[in-house]
């Protein structure tokens, strides 16, 4: 999960270590073990590029737009993931490839990845939003005691 306000990003370890690849400007600005929450592992970021990385990563999820549905909201939501997950694992086990057709081997390898992909990211969000419904009032007082402002938005 990310939250984001006033240009500062608190995103958690466990989206970080899923994104596994991360961008120079993140990982440069990254301080292992120093977390902001005493029950959820929320890693700070406040640079211009980390904060614009995390906003464009749609598989995690962003607090702020999650924490306003209600339970029913966020149950339709997994129900649709749940949904969305087992429709991507039944077509990904449906396609192979045709006998007697000359078909681009690199093509199909293309798409297999992104299908690959696509179930990864799925499951990611799906693992979030089932875990934001089992500890919502924890994310709720841990979000709420984050502190978002940085050096350059502080009144003097």
């Amino acid at each position: 999960m990310k939250v984001i306000r006033n240009g500062i990003c608190f995103v958690e370890l466990e989206d970080l270590e899923y994104k596994k690849e991360l961008p120079t400007a993140v990982n440069k600005e990254r301080k292992k073990e120093v977390f902001y929450s005493a029950y959820i592992h929320f890693e700070k970021f406040n640079g211009e590029d980390s904060v614009r990385y995390f906003e464009e990563q749609e598989e995690i999820l962003d607090y702020d737009q999650i924490s306003s549905l209600t339970e029913e909201q966020v149950q339709k939501q997994i129900n649709f993931l749940k949904n969305y997950l087992f429709s991507l694992a039944q077509t990904k086990a449906l396609k192979t490839l045709p006998f007697g057709v000359d078909m681009n081997i690199n093509a199909h390898m293309k798409k297999d990845q992104n299908m690959n992909l696509s179930i990864k990211k799925t499951s990611h969000m799906l693992k979030q939003l089932v875990t934001f419904k089992e500890n919502r009032s924890l994310y709720d007082r841990e979000i709420q005691n984050l502190y978002f402002e940085n050096e350059n938005t502080r009144k003097r």
